[in-house]
């Protein structure tokens, strides 16, 4: 502070009374800002008509143009609500807990209903994280997961509900059911499309919003990573960074995936991928959509499928037999989509035999294997 004496300037310490109101009024201030910035107009984000040129059509990749999407909004459930196969057309038209919006360069989410339900949600998930643990502790001695190394066709489980549902729930929202689709039927949305003989699927690898990146975040961590070794019996267990193939995957209708095995290797093919795991979010999924992973033996006479219910974690060892997709078109309605969170996990080394010709050192390409009969006509392992 300035003040003059005799003529000359003199300068005072101010009181801390008058520094801590300054301070005080700076916190409010930024605190505004920042409520500002995360919470935009609820009008100021609209469906785009940008449309994707097909460019890359040729080789089977199709990035589409950038737009904002305002997807129409999805169906409220609770806990309850979840193992109803048999849900009504009333009550997928409920309103949601949350209404947002998504862009592929703003993945802010605006609140539009019930904020103080969202803050629950992440001290619930903030609890769940710091008590992992415990948790997968006694998921580890459940029958889903004892049974992992001699379930049929290959070692495989599925858990229902292992993470908090109101956070599924939100990843669910989080990813729009499609509303826009270039013209080879891709979602406008996705980062990139697959549309060839064998698959014609959307995925995006790292432009997720909030929740879903959470999601991700969590399955790459020390907690998952140690769930994963101990159920799978595989040490050392690397999760993959770049989500190469993995990230976020949606199928719309007339969409597929024929049975394959995976490609084996990895960053300029230094690791070996053993584990693949998925979290489903689809929810009062009928079981006329179509749309269930089929996991086949290595001789293609016997197969499991497995529905793919919002909330239901799908573990499974991948090598170079262990084939799996959903080969039929969806026939969901043109307003819903299969949508699921997949996660790759690797290591330095393999066993040769769980390679073709026990030669582990050449890099395998995905391998498309076409069944005699199809799964529903096979040898079926219940599920």
């Amino acid at each position: 502070m300035l003040a003059q004496s005799n003529g000359n300037i003199v300068i005072q310490k101010p009181s801390l009374a008058a520094a801590t109101k300054f301070l005080l009024i700076c916190f409010v201030a930024l605190t505004v800002t920042i409520f500002i910035i995360h919470h935009p107009p609820q009008d100021t984000h609209t469906a785009s008509n940008v449309a994707n040129d097909g460019s890359n059509t040729n080789s089977g990749h199709i990035i589409p143009a950038t737009g904002a999407l305002t997807p129409p909004p999805p169906p409220r459930r609770s806990p309850t609500d979840q193992k109803d196969d048999n849900a009504t057309p009333a009550q997928e038209d409920e309103l949601p807990l949350v209404t947002y919006h998504t862009s592929r360069h703003n993945k802010k989410l605006s609140l539009l209903k019930n904020e103080s339900h969202v803050m629950r949600v992440i001290n619930k998930w903030q609890n769940f994280v710091l008590n992992s643990d415990k948790y997968f502790q006694k998921l580890l001695k459940t029958d889903e997961a004892t049974s992992y190394l001699n379930n049929r066709p290959f070692p495989h489980t599925f858990f229902d509900d292992v993470f908090p549902w109101e956070i599924v729930e939100l990843i669910m929202q989080e990813i729009p059911d499609v509303v826009e689709f270039t013209p080879q039927g891709c979602p406008l949305h996705a980062q990139v499309c697959w549309v060839t003989k064998t698959e014609k699927k959307a995925a995006m690898h790292d432009q997720f919003s909030f929740f879903t990146n959470l999601m991700i975040s969590f399955m790459k961590s020390i907690p998952f990573l140690h769930f994963l070794e101990k159920l799978t019996n595989i040490t050392a267990l690397t999760p993959d960074p770049y989500n190469t193939g993995s990230g976020v995957h949606q199928i719309v209708r007339d969409g597929f995936l024929k049975i394959h095995a995976d490609f084996n290797r990895n960053w300029d093919d230094r690791l070996h991928r053993r584990v693949n795991v998925f979290l489903f979010l689809n929810p009062f999924w009928k079981d006329e959509f179509g749309g269930f992973l089929e996991l086949w033996s290595r001789d293609l006479s016997t197969c499991r499928p497995l529905k793919p219910r919002i909330g239901r974690l799908v573990v499974f060892s991948t090598d170079d037999f262990s084939y799996h997709g959903h080969p039929d078109p969806l026939k969901c309605p043109i307003h819903r989509s299969r949508k699921s969170i997949a996660q790759y996990y690797y290591t330095t080394t393999r066993p040769d035999i769980e390679c073709e010709d026990s030669n582990c050192t050449v890099r395998g390409e995905t391998k498309w294997v076409y069944p005699p009969k199809p799964c529903a006509e096979s040898i079926r392992i219940a599920s």
